[in-house]
């Protein structure tokens, strides 16, 4: 059986391809996240708290103004976020990777059902600090859910609403 000579440049540009693919680059990781752009949580040292039920509450870190106000229902909104495990763990952020730009959020999709209510009655400009107890979290899930792992912990959220979109 003859091959032509473009067949065998072709089968060596196909094997030089998937050996070139299998190798691991570490000099760039496009997917890694970088959390050094992430401003500090809030300090809530001598600010009221908003107790709101069963250990679940709020801090106002910057008053809000408008007409407007969050509905945890189908509320659309642009807002920027940070979300923390109690031990200053960041599970994510809208200002990773040196975004500056707010996120476009459904009030009724949110992180957990706690979060959505600690948001309740924002206005546009407002900024808080809401701390999510388990029992208003993920103390409830089932071994399958991913966020599994979060079912025994404190989270804290922090919002800030910087726009209605509906």
């Amino acid at each position: 059986m003859k091959h032509s000579f473009s067949t065998h440049l072709l089968l060596a540009a196909t094997l030089l391809l998937i050996y070139t693919g299998c190798e691991e680059d570490t000099s760039s990781a496009p997917f890694e996240v970088d959390y050094t752009t992430v401003p500090a949580m809030s300090d809530t040292t001598g600010m009221e708290r908003v107790n709101l039920e069963a250990g679940l509450h709020y801090y106002v870190i910057e008053e809000g103004s408008g007409i407007f106000e969050v509905q945890p229902g189908y509320d659309e909104v642009r807002m920027f976020y940070t979300f923390w495990r109690e031990d200053g763990t960041i599970l994510t952020s809208t200002y990773t990777n040196a975004r500056t730009t707010p996120q476009n959020i459904v009030v009724y999709d949110f992180g957990s059902e706690g979060a959505r209510k600690g948001m309740a009655g924002m206005k546009r400009g407002e900024r808080r600090l809401i701390v999510v107890p388990p029992n208003h979290a993920y103390g409830n899930v089932s071994p399958s859910n991913p966020n599994y792992d979060l079912r025994d912990d404190i989270l804290y959220y922090e919002v800030e609403v910087t726009e209605f979109l509906n």
